[in-house]
């Protein structure tokens, strides 16, 4: 799971491979990645669909793991905030592979 795999990265201890300083910054950029963590499992479980209504553009995701025999749950994202969201995401990955 993502959000117990950025846990144990942030209790771990600075040590010779990773110093004081640089566990910091890693862990100021996992901050970063916590508003993603419940977004992830519709993300990359559900079919992405998108749906116009007017001008704009919504993402719509339907995580078939959460469906019941009367309805579904599901998530709707403005696509210039699904594109923010990428960015923000590439960033933060392209930060840490540099730590």
């Amino acid at each position: 799971m993502l959000g117990a795999k950025i846990e144990a990265v942030r209790k771990a201890q600075p040590n010779t491979a990773v110093n004081e300083d640089k566990k910091k910054k890693i862990d100021q950029l996992l901050s970063k990645l916590s508003g993603v963590v419940p977004l992830r499992n519709d993300l990359v479980h559900s079919p992405m669909i998108i749906e116009k209504v007017g001008e704009h553009a919504f993402a719509t995701f339907a995580n078939p793991n959460l469906k019941c025999s009367f309805s579904t749950f599901k998530r709707v994202i403005p696509a210039n905030q699904l594109q923010a969201l990428a960015a923000k995401v590439t960033q933060v990955a392209e930060s840490l592979e540099k730590c």
